[in-house]
């Protein structure tokens, strides 16, 4: 890790990454994956939907039944 201009030796037992399978950490990890993953372009939001019945502590995701 690079702070501030020096460098922090970090140790743990887990890793998260959410930036995607050609990361930083995956490739740093020497981790490869198969590219049979989803193959699929989507647009994220975030936007509050009154008619939804759905607690607010809890996502939920809608694919277009023809483009999914």
């Amino acid at each position: 890790m690079h702070t501030g201009g020096r460098i922090e030796m970090l140790e743990a037992a887990w890793l998260i990454g959410c930036d995607g399978t050609h990361s930083i950490a995956c490739t740093r990890m020497g981790l490869t994956f198969e590219e049979d993953a989803l193959h699929a372009e989507f647009i994220l939001v975030d936007v509050h939907i009154a008619e939804l019945a759905a607690p607010p502590d809890e996502s939920a995701i809608f694919w277009h039944p023809v483009r999914a």
